[in-house]
């Protein structure tokens, strides 16, 4: 069923052996629960792990009903807009969006398995990650004492591990220096920039300003290229984290 302004589907099903949406701070959609879909790189607002209901990196809009003879099937609501879900005690589930262009894939399994198969033929195959990124890492978190902090520092250099200096950030330097950066219209930066000019600000993780390279121009591409082969020059690495 689909609203003119804002386009709901509602399903229903005879089990309720129903899971999904993935991504999001509460998957259980055994109880009634409303969950929103808007992908924002963006620190969540409850700790770790956000409000209930709200989606944490990604959003995947797919929601997969296994029957009591095992029969399953799985529906992935596919649009680049907002989105909400919220499940229904019949058991049942509305799907809402306010627009785009909607893909609707069904997955007919029959079993879990294929339409778990069936699903990533469509997305994707999940990849294995390199066995380097699966060991131990250094977080900027836990650190709750000074001793705490630079006994990390001292066991990381002790193994030879190298270290950014800490207070200096040649990337962004040459990043500046090269105007690779978002910028405000002429004449709209805000009057307290935070000494950036007219460098478009935003905030990311840490609870900090950060600046955005604009990729879509060849010389943010270049200057980009320059730094990540000089990079590696002095620490031949494996992968990046970006």
């Amino acid at each position: 069923m689909f609203a003119r302004d804002q386009p709901p589907g509602n399903v229903s099903w005879v089990e309720e052996v129903e899971r999904g949406c993935g991504g999001c701070v509460d998957g259980d959609v055994g109880k009634r629960v409303w969950m929103w879909m808007w992908v924002m790189d963006v620190e969540v607002d409850n700790g770790m792990w956000g409000m209930v209901g709200e989606n944490l990196y990604g959003v995947h809009p797919m929601y997969l009903v296994v029957e009591e003879n095992g029969s399953s099937h799985a529906v992935l609501w596919l649009n680049s807009n907002a989105m909400e879900a919220e499940t229904m005690p019949l058991p049942g589930l509305t799907l809402r969006s306010i627009g785009g262009i909607i893909d609707l894939f069904f997955f007919l399994g029959p079993t879990p398995e294929q339409v778990v198969a069936q699903y990533t033929s469509v997305i994707g195959r999940p990849f294995l990650p390199p066995y380097w990124s699966l060991g131990f890492q250094l977080c900027r978190y836990g650190y709750n004492s000074l001793e705490n902090l630079t006994s990390a520092v001292s066991r990381t250099r002790r193994h030879g591990i190298p270290q950014l200096p800490a207070g200096e950030y040649p990337v962004h330097e040459a990043g500046v220096a090269n105007d690779v950066y978002i910028t405000w219209p002429e004449g709209e930066a805000p009057d307290e920039n935070f000494g950036a000019g007219d460098v478009m600000l935003g905030y990311v993780w840490p609870d900090n300003r950060t600046a955005f390279p604009d990729f879509f121009r060849q010389k943010t591409r270049d200057w980009w290229t320059e730094q990540i082969v000089d990079f590696h020059k002095t620490l031949e690495f494996d992968g990046l984290w970006i």
